[in-house]
């Protein structure tokens, strides 16, 4: 079953979409509730579509892009906005959110801690001047492997 049959299974049994402008989900029926961990990120992006929030032709769109990529992180980190990224040296994407309840909400939805950027984590490691590619990568992967967060980067 694909994530758009199991959304239409979910609503015609009931289920519904919760427009929360600060937490959109979706309602699901308990019988189904087995069925949406397979499903979980691409039920997320049907919801928020069909609730105009997003999509993934969002991330397609240069002018969202272009507004996403320049956005200092101060801004970002009071935006709300959730980027799903992918890196050529990971076979798993990349989360950077605003917060640290951002990051709990994906916790919840069985994303591991480690893919997933706070803006603060973002700014701490940006701001360690003269990190290579390399030593970012190392960063990046130490987070992934550890499921861990960033809790302090000491300059030396």
């Amino acid at each position: 079953m694909t994530a758009e049959e199991l959304l239409t299974t979910i609503l015609n049994a009931g289920g519904r979409i919760i427009p929360d402008p600060g937490r959109p989900r979706l309602g699901v029926p308990t019988g189904l509730k087995p069925f949406v961990a397979e499903h979980r990120l691409a039920l997320r992006r049907l919801v928020l579509a069909r609730l105009g929030q997003g999509s993934e032709s969002d991330a397609q769109d240069p002018a969202v892009l272009s507004r996403l990529l320049s956005m200092p992180l101060d801004e970002f980190a009071l935006g709300g906005q959730l980027l799903e990224v992918r890196v050529p040296y990971l076979t798993q994407t990349l989360w950077f959110v605003p917060g640290e309840a951002d990051a709990d909400r994906l916790t919840l939805e069985g994303i591991s801690r480690g893919r997933i950027w706070t803006a603060r984590e973002l700014a701490d490691l940006l701001s360690c001047a003269g990190l290579t590619p390399d030593q970012v990568r190392a960063v990046a992967l130490a987070k992934i492997e550890l499921g861990g967060d960033v809790v302090e980067i000491r300059h030396q």
